[in-house]
């Protein structure tokens, strides 16, 4: 976890929660800041942090979840940052709650929820605790279809094969 996450906006919405809680999985590699600022939610017991998990194990740790979260800052330097999160929760078939951080998500809309601004993503998390949005066999299976399309194998198989073509048509 680093500086990309936006504590504002996780310490508003963990404050939000009555029946929820907000857990963050992984190491903290970012800035003294960030750390201080993200063990303090973590003392205040407005989050739950587990530390580290084995990359073979991540996704039976996002099983355990309701929603996959990616409250990432709105700013400049995300907007060159791809969603691998994202592909890892919709693999799982998990809905996803994001800011509109990054224009790679356009690609996802049909599939996640986008919040523009603080009061949107709240909003979205409560539906999804309320029941109001939930998640369909239909939607779980495209999701997964989605995900697939979209790992980071399939992204490197098609650059090599664009590379291919470059060579090819010198």
């Amino acid at each position: 976890m680093n500086d990309w996450i936006n504590l504002d906006l996780i310490e508003e919405l963990s404050k939000s929660l009555d029946e929820a809680g907000v857990v963050f999985v992984g190491e903290i590699n970012r800035t003294k800041e960030f750390r201080q600022r993200f063990n303090t939610l973590v003392k205040e017991r407005l989050i739950t942090h587990i530390q580290k998990v084995p990359i073979e194990s991540i996704f039976v740790e996002i099983q355990k979840f309701d929603v996959g979260i990616i409250p990432y800052r709105i700013n400049h330097p995300n907007l060159y940052v791809y969603p691998n999160k994202l592909i890892q929760y919709v693999s799982c078939g998990k809905p996803v709650i994001t800011t509109n951080f990054a224009p790679d998500l356009v690609f996802f809309k049909k599939y996640i929820y986008i919040a523009n601004t603080r009061e949107e993503f709240i909003a979205f998390a409560n539906k999804f605790l309320n029941g109001t949005i939930n998640i369909t066999e239909k939607i779980f299976k495209e999701l997964r279809d989605i995900a697939i399309k979209n790992s980071a194998d399939e992204r490197a198989k098609l650059r090599l094969k664009y590379l291919e073509l470059y060579e090819s048509n010198k």
